[in-house]
Parts: structure tokens; C-alpha cells; sequence
């Protein structure tokens, strides 16, 4: 079970969820690319919530999507759940930190890597982690980092859907991903 997220993007074609209604439902983990918090004014306590958040979804264990020849799982390369901030306001002013800067001292504060991968302020700035370093994306037009941030969700959903390839969840017991 994991925290409530705000937006799930997964890929029925992986694994399909279960639905109770348009808002609640079971979603293998293994068909859960993207989860988007989404903040009113986003601040550090915030931050550091949705990082504890993402950390949750990174221990979860993948089943394996690819057999052997003997019907074994093969162990192969699985990109675990994208975890991004969306938020319409911040608290930070002036030009003294930007939003990956703040989370930088967060996580390293925990001696953590970071389990966000992308924060977006809407008429602020974009950022996201490329897996070596933090790149920013600072707005030069109105919803430019808003363009970046879905963007950056479009171009990258696939690569994480297709590392996970096809498992199969019959024989096996699995990590669920809760929404409410």
C-alpha cells in the first residue's frame, strides 16, 4: 500500500488496474509509470513529504516481465515509478534558491538520493533530475515550464513502460498501488 498520489499515469496494456469508481482503485505497481503530486504553494515541508512519498514507491519490488527458456524469470533492467511535483505556487522568493536546489539539501540532509524526479512551478520554473544532475528550466514565456514539465512526462513514459515488459501476476504475489 502506498500514500495517496494526486495523479497516477500507468499503462493498462501492462497490467490493467482494477476501478471502483473514477477516483479509486488497485494499480499494480508494475503499470505505474508516473505519480504527480499536485501543490497548492509548495514550501519545504511539502517537499519534504512528497520526497518521503516517493521513497515509499521505490522500494516496491517488480515482478519481472521477461521468462527464460525454462519458464524462469530473466532478470532485466526494470525503471521504477517516476514520482514529479506539480505545483501552481511556491514559497520560495527572490532568485537566492531554486526548487532543486531546496530539495537537493532535503534529501542529502537525509543522506538519501532523490526519489523526485521532476518539480514544476507554474510561472516559475521547471526542473527535473537526468539521473547525474538537477537541470532547470526557467520560463521565458507564459507557461513555458509547464509546456517543459509535459513535456518531459511525454517524452519519458514509454522508455519506463517499455522496461517493465509484459509479467505475469497470476503466479506470483505483488505489490499494489492504492489510490483514493
Amino acid at each position: 500500500m502506498s500514500t495517496q498520489m494526486d495523479i497516477i499515469l500507468y499503462d493498462k496494456s501492462i497490467v490493467p488496474p482494477i476501478l471502483f469508481d473514477e477516483s479509486t482503485g488497485i494499480f499494480p505497481i508494475e503499470a505505474v509509470l508516473y505519480t504527480i503530486e499536485v501543490k497548492t504553494k509548495l514550501n519545504v515541508t511539502e517537499l519534504s513529504i512528497a520526497h518521503d512519498s516517493a521513497k515509499l514507491l521505490t522500494e516496491f519490488q517488480y515482478l519481472s516481465g521477461l521468462k527464460n527458456a525454462d519458464g524462469s524469470e530473466r532478470h532485466h533492467f526494470i525503471e521504477k515509478v517516476r514520482s514529479v511535483i506539480f505545483a501552481l505556487n511556491t514559497d520560495l522568493s527572490g532568485n537566492k534558491l531554486s526548487e532543486a536546489e531546496r530539495y537537493e539539501k532535503i534529501y542529502k540532509q537525509k543522506n538519501e538520493i532523490p526519489h523526485i524526479r521532476a518539480i514544476c512551478v507554474a510561472g516559475c520554473e521547471y526542473c527535473y533530475d537526468n539521473g547525474e544532475y538537477w537541470v532547470n528550466f526557467n520560463s521565458i514565456d507564459k507557461f513555458d515550464e509547464i509546456l517543459a514539465f509535459i513535456g518531459g512526462v511525454t517524452n519519458t513514459y514509454k522508455a519506463v513502460a517499455s522496461s517493465r515488459h509484459y509479467p505475469l501476476l497470476g503466479h506470483a504475489t505483488f505489490n499494489l498501488q492504492v489510490h483514493h
